[in-house]
């Protein structure tokens, strides 16, 4: 089966719907701008409501004494055994993405190889459109982090402070 320009933008299109609803879902649940209340962790995909309090998945661990560690079908369950260990905020993440996946790829129920390489290059290619999402908020907050370290130290703080480069003085 191939699919013509026209059947693939319909298939993308579909999947950007289920995505939006998914997401639409968890906003009405959880609140838009929800934010974990231990951490700046803002992924609707993280967060949840726990006992009426809006949590990320690693704070929620954290608090019931576990492991923030949980193990990734990386290709999807059907389709390989090798699991990725990662924080559970971004196994969340990767796992809302195969929700997209075709179905035939995530099934896979006679472990065809030309599903399970589709499910492996689509595994990379969430992986990463996570990084790049998550790159963005991270140099959000470390231009945020900057202008606050400027109000506070002066706008030579970074040069006051003795940044050596020299692992001697690490030690």
């Amino acid at each position: 089966m191939s699919f013509s320009s026209n059947q693939f933008m319909r298939f993308q299109k579909a999947n950007m719907l289920r995505r939006r609803i998914r997401l639409k879902r968890k906003e009405y649940r959880i609140g838009k701008d929800a934010k974990c209340e231990y951490c700046p962790e803002t992924d609707l995909r993280a967060l949840d409501k726990f006992d009426g309090a809006v949590l990320c998945r690693n704070c929620r661990l954290t608090q019931a004494g576990k492991s923030v560690i949980e193990r990734h079908h990386f290709s999807g369950r059907n389709n390989d055994e090798f699991l990725l260990a990662i924080p559970a905020n971004e196994h969340a993440v990767l796992s809302d993405y195969q929700q997209d996946w075709p179905e035939e790829t995530m099934k896979n129920p006679h472990r065809k190889i030309l599903p399970e390489i589709a499910a492996w290059l689509r595994a990379i290619g969430d992986f990463e459109k996570h990084v790049i999402e998550r790159s963005g908020t991270q140099a959000e907050r470390l231009e945020r982090l900057s202008k606050k370290l400027e109000k506070r130290f002066g706008s030579n703080w970074d040069k006051d402070i003795e940044i050596e480069d020299n692992e001697e003085n690490d030690k």
